[in-house]
């Protein structure tokens, strides 16, 4: 699929991003196809194709992606290629290319080539990011999978990263930006990418 004939996408999710609940609980399926040239400009909290899953995304690739943060209204961003928040949901065999970034200046942001920010039972699978990824937030994380990972029983497994990471940020990392809690194995980065695999612990 196309995009380049739509100026700029709304991400799929209810706009608000303060009313668990709401979030994408369904299955979506993108069978192995790309979506090409997607436009995202926003200044929602939760940014990606979807703002918020606790569902399932698999088998899907953005291709030449422009996602970007253009001034929050919130305190806070969370911005994924994928999806900004993954709530207990699954991500697997997808992929990110192109620039994600995060030019608004909040009191804290979470950027990331799959999902900005994983909590709870949250798994990430087979994924990979070539994209570069920009954080404008001094006090944000930024990590080539996921920017912010919450809890014990969460997962990141089998991804790489091939990017580009920049920014004054205050954790960043090829995989994770800031790990919190969480579970991260057999996944792979270039050494040109970042300086370690986990960002803050």
């Amino acid at each position: 699929i196309d995009m380049s004939s739509v100026a700029t996408f709304t991400p799929i999710g209810n706009g608000d991003t303060n009313s668990w609940g709401d979030e994408f609980s369904g299955q979506y399926d993108g069978l192995g196809f790309k979506i090409r040239n997607l436009t995202i400009s926003s200044d929602l909290a939760y940014m990606g194709l979807f703002q918020d899953v606790s569902g399932t995304v698999k088998n899907l690739v953005l291709d030449t992606a422009s996602i970007t943060s253009a001034g929050s209204t919130y305190s806070y961003v969370s911005l994924g290629g994928i999806a900004g928040y993954l709530y207990g949901g699954t991500i697997s065999n997808c992929g990110v290319s192109g620039n994600l970034s995060i030019n608004s200046v909040s009191s804290s942001s979470n950027l990331a080539g799959i999902c900005g920010q994983c909590f709870w039972t949250a798994k990430v699978a087979n994924c990979y990011c070539t994209a570069t990824l920009t954080n404008a937030n001094t006090s944000g994380s930024i990590g080539g999978i996921a920017g912010y990972t919450g809890y014990a029983a969460l997962s990141v497994d089998h991804c790489y990263f091939a990017g580009a990471i920049s920014g004054g940020i205050f954790a960043k990392g090829a995989i994770i930006g800031n790990d919190y809690l969480g579970t991260f194995t057999n996944n792979v980065y270039l050494d040109t990418t970042a300086s370690c695999a986990l960002g803050s612990t």
